[in-house]
């Protein structure tokens, strides 16, 4: 049945794979205020994952440009990403 789904997903023939790499967590409330403190950012986007429900959120400076991607469940968060630049592609593809 596992081979026959390999044929039968299209994201099965899709290059992909599964890494490992340290995500830092601690209590929701804790890093907000860390976050808005040290850089300004406030949410912009929250969407809900379907099966774990855990929130995974945007937050963004639109002045400085930072933003941070939180993945938020039963009050701890772990932070997924940051960055120092963003530009809004709304309708658009992705682009390496």
């Amino acid at each position: 049945v596992a081979f026959l789904f390999c044929f039968l997903s299209p994201i099965a023939n899709a290059d992909y794979y599964i890494i490992q790499k340290p995500i830092l967590c601690g209590v929701l409330e804790s890093f907000v205020k860390e976050i808005f403190k040290n850089y300004k950012e406030t949410v912009f986007w929250v969407g809900t994952h379907q099966e774990t429900q855990s929130n995974h959120v945007l937050l963004v400076n639109s002045k400085t440009q930072t933003w941070t991607i939180l993945q938020i469940q039963n009050g701890v968060a772990c932070i997924l990403g940051t960055g120092t630049s963003n530009q809004f592609l709304l309708g658009q593809s992705l682009k390496d």
